[in-house]
């Protein structure tokens, strides 16, 4: 007869047999081991904006996927829109504990990525960046002190390019309105302003929604004019500094560009601020390289547009670039580590040699540390060959601000009241009062 110690014995050699029957087999007859299963690595990725991140991207995926076919596959959701619809997605998944496994978008996001690293939602890539010699080879010093922080730990990826802004110009309309070169100075950059407008022609591409990105970034360059603006735009969510008359001064200069602009400006899109310089109804835009691509696609411009299209600093020889002081990719803490360290992959990815080079070629992203050889330089488009002359040589650069200025301010008080402002509801002086006022409710938020 079984005794309880027996049948004890019974229960758990069963047990036993079943966990082992349960795990996977490292070893048959022959000694193989079983082949591991390929780990998904889910991302976002926008769909849509005419600029050349989403063909670039989707290059990258494949050619990622073909590397480390069998041991990595990159899962995309492909979010309809522009990057603002991946922000407040990622700020929802967030929310839900849900994070893709690589979190973009990061550098426009500054309050966003340092929440992000404050709630430990980020995991350390120091150790990656430590133990890979042709990774530390190809990014910016500055940006890894940048994305380091006091206690060594780099959360962020460093940046292997920097983009710089300056503003397109239709070179047949600047010949039809007399204009033979891009205005150097604010009086010469407004006297062309009139010359095109008695010309026939609408002088700019302009929009009020989306952080008011294309008007912020003349108001900003327009403060870069001067050292004590130039301070400002190097002060990291700026407070009572918004009210001052310097601040107050380029606002006033803002409600001046309106004066020639489309009648869709105000309440207007980024998407429709581009179309209007795409299809010629505007002469300038100011904006970033990602563009460029847009230009010779005839789904964004007409056929040999590319061909009318300058680029130029603005005026006082100065452009907008964070020069790799930003924060880059982040890698999420919801996934396990074999999909956190398929994450690192992949930005590592990114950072090759090739890659670095399409990235120049197709979204501006320069770097000294990988030149483009001589067949590279020679598959220029004309646009392109505009970006890197005018590149070239800068010397005066300011930090854009959305890498600057708090969250409040650029998703709500520059969207509803920057309309109020342009239809004379409020004045410089009160627009730049709000200003403030959010600024300073950001700062008590954290």
């Amino acid at each position: 007869m079984q005794t309880r110690k027996d049948r004890a014995a019974v229960t758990l050699i069963a047990a036993l047999a079943a966990l082992l029957a349960a795990l996977p087999a490292f070893g048959g007859a022959e000694g193989e081991t079983a082949a591991a299963e390929e780990i998904k690595i889910p991302m976002l990725f926008r769909e849509g904006g005419n600029d050349a991140n989403t063909v670039m991207y989707r290059g990258f995926i494949d050619g990622f996927n073909e590397q480390y076919d069998g041991q990595y596959e990159l899962d995309i959701e492909w979010v309809p829109g522009m990057a603002e619809e991946i922000r407040l997605k990622l700020k929802a998944l967030n929310s839900a504990r849900n994070l893709p496994a690589v979190v973009t978008n990061l550098a426009p996001e500054a309050a966003f990525a340092e929440a992000l690293m404050r709630d430990g939602r980020l995991m350390d890539q120091k150790p990656y960046l430590d133990a890979d010699p042709e990774w530390q080879k190809v990014v910016f010093p500055e940006s890894v002190e940048f994305n380091t922080d006091a206690e060594g730990r780099m959360f962020t990826s460093p940046s292997t390019g920097a983009p710089y802004i300056g503003i397109y110009y239709n070179k047949e309309m600047f010949a039809e309105a007399g204009i033979d070169q891009f205005p150097t100075t604010w009086d010469d950059f407004f006297a062309a302003c009139e010359a095109l407008q008695a010309a026939g022609f609408t002088p700019l591409s302009l929009h009020t929604t989306e952080t008011g990105w294309i008007t912020n970034l003349l108001l900003t360059t327009y403060l870069g004019r001067t050292q004590e603006g130039r301070d400002f735009m190097d002060i990291r969510y700026p407070t009572d500094e918004f009210t001052s008359e310097i601040f107050v001064d380029a606002v006033r200069m803002v409600e001046r560009l309106y004066e020639y602009t489309t009648a869709d400006a105000i309440g207007g899109t980024y998407a429709l601020a581009a179309n209007h310089f795409s299809i010629s109804d505007t002469a300038m835009i100011a904006n970033g390289p990602w563009m460029i691509s847009s230009f010779s696609d005839t789904q964004y411009s007409p056929e040999g547009f590319e061909n009318k299209v300058g680029y130029g600093r603005f005026p006082n020889d100065l452009m907008i670039s964070n020069l790799g002081r930003e924060y880059g990719r982040g890698v999420s803490m919801d996934h396990d580590l074999a999909v956190r360290e398929g994450a690192v992959e992949w930005i590592k990815f990114l950072a090759s040699r090739d890659n670095i080079a399409q990235q120049a070629i197709a979204l501006g992203h320069l770097t000294h540390l990988v030149p483009l050889n001589d067949d590279e330089k020679a598959g220029l488009g004309p646009v392109n060959v505009e970006y890197f002359n005018a590149v070239e040589g800068v010397k005066l650069t300011i930090p854009w601000f959305q890498a600057q200025w708090d969250p409040i301010n650029q998703g709500e008080t520059i969207v509803s009241q920057l309309p109020a402002l342009l239809y004379g509801e409020i004045t410089a002086e009160e627009y730049a009062a709000k200003l403030a006022e959010s600024a300073k409710e950001y700062r008590a938020s954290l």
